[in-house]
């Protein structure tokens, strides 16, 4: 269901404006983004399935979130260079992307991307 979370009035974060709806999920200022719910039959422990994977590109991370207890997110994956995406592929596999830049502009190299396939092979 949509809401109007506020923008560009509230451009980060809670707010107890009455006209708006807050964010079920809040970190400090960076740079999410965006990500994917993993699928409920995910061969990968428990844990994982039903989640809702997100990363963040200025700080180089994937964290997990219980849509039933999202005040708390989980790290799944830190260290990543620019991750810019993510999404989950019919094999169950997590597949990320990487760049150098988040916009094509005049600072973009092109040749810098990388494709990473994360998946699950303990039983």
């Amino acid at each position: 269901m949509g809401a109007n979370y506020g923008w560009p009035i509230v451009e980060h974060g809670p707010t107890t404006d009455p006209r708006f709806r807050g964010p079920i999920h809040h970190y400090p200022t960076a740079c999410v983004i965006g990500g994917a719910f993993s699928p409920a039959n995910l061969r990968w422990p428990r844990e994982y399935r039903g989640q809702y994977f997100f990363g963040d590109f200025n700080h180089g991370w994937i964290k997990t979130l219980d849509p039933a207890k999202p005040a708390v997110a989980r790290s799944f994956v830190t260290g990543l260079r620019r991750p810019v995406d993510l999404r989950f592929a019919p094999d169950g596999s997590l597949h990320v992307l990487l760049r150098d830049a988040w916009v094509i502009d005049k600072l973009f190299k092109g040749g810098t991307g990388v494709l990473l396939r994360i998946q699950y092979t303990g039983k």
